[in-house]
């Protein structure tokens, strides 16, 4: 039997889970070969800030998960691996984080094929662009390639929200590469991520609350964009 891995919530181990988030050598006039180093919003009882966070992204996708205790000297900013300070500045992205989702699902324990589907149709062509649909019952993530031909489709219960019929473009390695950094999180017997959708033009949030981790997304092109069920039926008639 494996043994799970022991939590430890330092910033090191925050730094693992985030790091499939970071840019892998862009240059640009933001640093996103590195790391943020911040306080975590929340307050303890006392009105306290006592865990930071790691935050890491390349500019189309971002995570952060929580650590603690906070240092004592206060450090924060931009730094790289082995905790070294770096120049430059770590972009304003609280500006792009979503507001509060029309639909949401689960990834848990109990859907043991659903992750491992995902990053096998994820991983099928090297450009993995497919769609989250939503038929108002389910959610299925779909990919569809002409080289090789392939299609393929993997549904998951909606768990709440407003389950209208929508169609969106997504990155599916993103997407499977951000729900197992949620799994990670946990690293112990009953984990989940929490998939919650807006609208498609608001960034796709993946989180494990319990372990304060989260992620973003931003949404990609799919044919029909996120559409309502009648816009849906209009574009398809035409």
């Amino acid at each position: 039997m494996r043994k799970n891995k022991v939590i430890t919530y330092t910033r090191e181990w925050a730094m693992e889970i985030v790091s499939f988030a970071r840019s892998k050598g862009e240059t640009r006039y933001y640093n996103l070969t590195g790391f943020n180093l911040e306080p975590d919003d929340a307050l303890e009882a006392d009105g306290v800030r006592r865990r930071g966070r790691i935050v890491a992204t390349d500019g189309h996708r971002l995570a952060w998960q929580g650590y603690a205790p906070f240092p004592p000297d206060g450090k924060r900013g931009l730094i790289d691996e082995h905790f070294n300070p770096l120049e430059g500045e770590f972009p304003d992205y609280k500006w792009c984080l979503p507001g509060r989702p029309n639909i949401g699902f689960y990834v848990c324990r109990g859907d043991k094929d659903w992750l491992p589907a995902l990053k096998t149709i994820a991983r099928i062509i090297e450009r993995p662009f497919g769609t989250l649909e939503c038929d108002g019952e389910h959610v299925s993530v779909k990919l569809e390639s002409h080289s090789p031909t392939v299609k393929v489709s993997l549904a998951i219960p909606i768990n709440g929200g407003n389950p209208k019929p929508f169609k969106i473009g997504i990155n599916l390695w993103f997407l499977y590469e951000a729900i197992n950094a949620a799994v990670k999180s946990n690293g112990a017997g009953t984990w989940f991520a929490r998939v919650s959708i807006v609208d498609e033009l608001t960034a796709i949030a993946i989180d494990n609350d319990a372990t304060r981790f989260y992620s973003i997304i931003m949404p990609c092109q799919a044919d029909g964009a996120f559409c309502w069920k009648p816009e849906l039926e209009q574009a398809e008639a035409a």
